[in-house]
């Protein structure tokens, strides 16, 4: 699909990259991904919320790393007995999910919305990302992120500016990075508040704009 006689358009920086990398990046147009903020906003304070309650994404294909973000959560329910993971996904509750995690099957918007605003972290352990709506979605909520290091992430994501960063495929390594939000209530509020302040600029507005732009004859 690269080499179809077609103008691209990709939404992450590393995709423009490999559009250099096959020799199309003049046929190819970088366009971020936007948000619906008037939806994804913050509706209990980030200061006030219950800090050991967290929020994950449960998907069935292993690149999302739904395994390393369930092994990280339990590492640090080992350490924080009182830690809540609360956790949405299109399938019906798996045998892998354990008993104390809470699951919503297919949340209608505005209850992923009130989701997000609930926990006081979010953990996305995804191998690989074109950009990663999940995440961005959670901070625009007030949401501390920790993340795997995937190249999508990195569209938004800033290591101890407005997330916590991990490597790939390590579940302890992101349980590290967790404990640390859990120990350190002004570091979690620093970083769900920077990333909030980040992710604004991310609107369906700028989007669209972006992409009308291409459109319009020259």
């Amino acid at each position: 699909s690269w080499h179809l006689p077609l103008h691209k358009i990709v939404v992450s920086k590393w995709l423009m990259r490999k559009a250099a990398e096959l020799g199309v990046a003049g046929q190819t147009t970088y366009i971020t991904l936007g948000l619906d903020l008037s939806q994804f906003k913050i509706s209990t304070p980030v200061a006030s919320r219950d800090s050991v309650q967290i929020g994950m994404l449960i998907h069935p294909l292993k690149i999302k790393g739904t395994s390393d973000g369930l092994e990280a959560l339990k590492i640090v329910k080992e350490r924080f007995p009182r830690l809540r993971a609360v956790c949405f996904g299109t399938e019906a509750r798996g045998s892998e999910i354990p008993e104390w995690i809470e699951y919503h099957r297919k949340p209608r918007a505005e209850d992923l919305t009130r989701l997000y605003n609930s926990c006081s972290i979010f953990l996305h352990p995804s191998h690989e990302e074109g950009w990663g709506l999940p995440p961005a979605e959670a901070m625009a909520c007030g949401c501390a992120v920790v993340a795997a290091a995937n190249d999508g992430v990195y569209e938004f994501a800033e290591d101890d500016v407005n997330a916590l960063l991990a490597p790939v495929r390590q579940p302890a390594a992101l349980a590290r990075k967790i404990i640390s939000l859990l120990e350190d209530d002004s570091l979690r509020i620093r970083i769900a508040e920077s990333g909030h302040r980040m992710i604004q600029k991310f609107s369906w507005d700028n989007a669209v704009t972006a992409l009308e732009n291409i459109l319009k004859p020259s």
